[in-house]
Parts: structure tokens; sequence; C-alpha cells
């Protein structure tokens, strides 16, 4: 069997597909209001429009999860090590 390459390529790129707004609203779990506000300040992934209908890709939206996911972690670490920093200088627990 001859493979040159592309061919993991065409498999990895059919693998993702288009899915219409209300799939995306659904998948992401956010009111159509707060995706346009999301997508007008470019912390959405675009639409691909086809006729007058908006479609998202799966992988773009399972990867813009992903980011909000580990900025969600990178924000709860920082609260953390603000909380302990605060406790260290007033020399108590942070629930005092």
């Amino acid at each position: 069997m001859h493979t040159d390459g592309h061919t993991n390529d065409a498999t990895a790129q059919s693998a993702d597909r288009l899915i219409p707004f209300s799939s995306a609203r659904s998948l992401v779990g956010l009111s159509r209001s707060k995706i346009y506000l999301l997508m007008a300040e470019n912390d959405f992934p675009a639409p691909v429009k086809i006729g007058r209908n908006n479609y998202f890709s799966v992988r773009e939206l399972q990867a813009w999860i992903v980011e909000r996911l580990a900025a969600r972690k990178a924000d709860g670490d920082a609260d953390k090590a603000s909380i302990r920093n605060h406790s260290d200088r007033a020399g108590g627990s942070p629930c005092q």
C-alpha cells in the first residue's frame, strides 16, 4: 500500500464538519445574543456563511472550548496564588 503523506492530512480535514448555528449554540451552551457579542469582539470562531445561514467548524468550536477551560484553570491558579500571598502578608489563613 502506497502512502504519500497526504492521506493523513485529508483524513484529518474530513474529520471536521460544519454544523448550523443552532447546533453550535447547543455545543457551547451559550445564547444566540452572547455568541454574536463574542463574535463582534473576535472572541468566538468565525462562521462559514452558506447562503443566508451560518455554519461553524466543530473542530474550531471544540478548540475554543478547550481554550476557555485552560483560561479558567489559569485564572483559578492565579486566584489561589493571590489568596496565598494575601494570607502570608496577613499572617493567617485566608478564611479569617
